[in-house]
């Protein structure tokens, strides 16, 4: 298979996925009224697919590879933000679970 887009990439449907979970996540609820926290792991989320994208875009195996890194470790972002959102009561271990699968597997 040929990848001619970053759309093409597995990882970036998976990190996309989380995006929109964290987004509906922090949509509504005690983490919708933290701006602070919502702004950050949507940010988080978000910066999942823009880096994957981004290094799509570089077309030098060696830059896509480091934008990779930045993705995971922005997928990782992702995973701290939803333990403290666990804990500052936004959130509970059931209603992160489909978050956190995906993040693991981003």
């Amino acid at each position: 298979m040929i990848i001619r887009r970053f759309e093409d990439l597995d990882a970036w449907w998976v990190a996309d996925e989380l995006k929109r979970e964290v987004y509906a996540l922090t949509a509504t609820g005690p983490a919708s009224k933290d701006y602070d926290f919502r702004n950050q792991i949507r940010d988080a989320a978000g910066s999942g697919t823009r880096n994957i994208s981004e290094g799509f875009g570089r077309y030098y195996p060696r830059d896509f590879a480091r934008f990779m890194d930045f993705s995971i470790a922005s997928v990782m972002e992702v995973q701290d933000c939803l333990n403290d959102g666990i804990e500052r009561g936004h959130f509970t271990v059931s209603s992160t679970a489909k978050a956190r699968r995906l993040a693991v597997r981003s």
